[in-house]
């Protein structure tokens, strides 16, 4: 079952981007109480200063990073953070979830992938913004030429 929204524009590269993402941010959620130290979000702008500081444990920025997302879709859609806190933070079982909450396991599948992609969606909107303020700092680093006109040609 996919969590990444349909695309209403195509661009596949930003398509199979995001839909990557959205693979990672799921991944770190399914590891969450692994002690293994290889983290899928690794490699994305908006996580990359967490692995830059010696003094910043990267699972645990990681970890709180989405549970302040998670915090946040509590606040928004209640029933869906429960859903995603029990299944990823609390390792509970579909079934174990499904019957505290009174309902059928097809639609705890249903509203843990809609939660999901809420949060990857909040968390995608994040990385995009540290792209293009990563981008944004290149740019200034390079001096724009005083002139339009290649010299000695």
């Amino acid at each position: 079952m996919s969590t990444v929204p349909t695309p209403t524009a195509g661009n596949d590269a930003a398509l199979t981007q995001q839909q990557q993402f959205f693979e990672d941010v799921q991944a770190s959620l399914k590891k969450w109480t692994d002690s293994i130290i290889i983290l899928p979000l690794r490699r994305w702008h908006s996580f990359r200063s967490f692995f830059a500081d010696p003094a910043i444990d990267p699972r645990q920025a990681i970890n709180n990073l989405l549970l302040n997302e998670i915090a946040q879709l509590r606040n928004e859609e209640p029933r869906l953070a429960d859903i995603l806190t029990a299944r990823f933070l609390q390792d509970e079982k579909v079934r174990v979830v499904a019957n505290r909450l009174n309902l059928d396991e097809s639609r705890i599948h249903t509203l843990q992938a809609e939660g999901l992609a809420r949060i990857c969606g909040a968390l995608w909107r994040r990385e995009q913004a540290a792209l293009m303020e990563h981008r944004q700092q290149w740019l200034h680093r390079f001096d724009l030429p005083a002139t339009s006109r290649l010299v000695g040609i």
